[in-house]
């Protein structure tokens, strides 16, 4: 008989409306969010090379020039964020996202340009306004309709309730 082997693995996205008293949590963690979005996504158009690489090497080579090293030893694009492992690579994943967005439409544009005089220069991004993405680790569900999520407090992540109504 042959073993039960897994195939693939799936993902559930739920959207949620949130009903807190920490609005100004929430609205802090959205503004470290979309700024991590934004260090990436410089980073990365300043180091294109990196967008060749698969999404996770190119995720792993950025935590290596980002993040301090256990030993204590600091990189040389080094963030001063500190931001929680899942929200950093929610960010970044964004930022890759972005980035290829960007240089896509660059490339298509120098293409158009020798045709079309009236072609369009795409903008490079300056800020993101992007809704944070909630990964496991972020969030705990109370019950059905109670859930607690890690915002941050100004000085730490702290994991604060609020009433959900999904969509």
């Amino acid at each position: 008989m042959e073993e039960n082997k897994r195939i693939g693995s799936y993902t559930t996205t739920k959207r949620v409306r949130l009903y807190t008293n920490h609005i100004e949590k929430l609205k802090e963690t959205q503004k470290i969010y979309n700024d991590t979005i934004l260090k990436y996504y410089d980073l990365l158009l300043d180091n294109v090379e990196l967008l060749e690489l698969s999404n996770h090497n190119c995720l792993r080579e950025l935590e290596k020039r980002t993040i301090k090293a256990k030993n204590g030893e600091i990189p040389e694009n080094y963030f001063e964020l500190d931001v929680p492992l899942y929200l950093r690579r929610a960010a970044i994943n964004q930022a890759i996202g972005s980035a290829k967005n960007y240089i896509t439409k660059m490339k298509n544009y120098e293409e158009n340009i020798k045709t079309d005089k009236k072609a369009v220069k795409p903008n490079r991004a300056t800020e993101f306004n992007s809704s944070i993405i909630f990964y496991k680790g972020m969030y705990k569900k109370i019950s059905d309709n109670t859930i607690k999520i890690k915002l941050n407090n100004r000085k730490r992540m702290e994991m604060v309730f609020g009433k959900n109504k999904a969509k």
